[in-house]
């Protein structure tokens, strides 16, 4: 019974804190809401690399490392939306501090 009530406690906890956790996208003026921009982990927030990626077709595309360490380049579409191609080097070419 008693891992019962705590298990139930716990999954409300899990649920109060999940829903705590959000952002706004909202906010109060005057009597109206107004949309905030969307926050977004744009290549702005990633790091340059100082690489560049070469598709099929010849193009180069800047390199970025995200904040978690992917390595991605920052491709724009035809129709102009830019995009993240992730990129996964093999092994011996991980190396970027000059070799």
């Amino acid at each position: 019974m008693k891992k019962l009530v705590l298990s139930v406690a716990f999954l409300i906890g899990a649920s109060a804190a999940t829903f705590a956790q959000q952002k706004a996208n909202v906010q109060l003026v005057g009597n109206t809401y107004k949309a905030l921009p969307r926050q977004s982990d744009t290549a702005a927030a990633a790091k340059p690399t100082g690489r560049y990626y070469l598709d099929k077709k010849g193009q180069m595309w800047p390199v970025y490392q995200s904040n978690n360490g992917k390595l991605f380049a920052l491709r724009t579409s035809a129709a102009g939306k830019q995009y993240r191609y992730y990129i996964k080097p093999s092994t011996d070419t991980l190396d970027f501090e000059g070799n």
